[in-house]
């Protein structure tokens, strides 16, 4: 299993952006076979270096030979 761990900084007024990507890339939860779970944290708190975290846990293919 591999996490996936990745934070985002938007643009001051990119508020509307901003949901419609976040929202977007939480619908992936579920469509994508490997995504095993999938969790998306805005932050409220002023002043984080960080507007948003993805937290992915995926289990990727693999093929093996017997």
């Amino acid at each position: 299993m591999i996490r996936h761990i990745v934070m985002w900084k938007f643009r001051e007024g990119e508020a509307e952006n901003r949901e419609k990507f976040l929202s977007g890339l939480q619908a992936l939860d579920g469509v994508i076979p490997e995504i095993r779970h999938m969790e998306i944290h805005r932050s409220c708190k002023p002043g984080n270096p960080y507007d948003a975290v993805s937290y992915t846990h995926l289990t990727l293919p693999t093929t093996s030979r017997v």
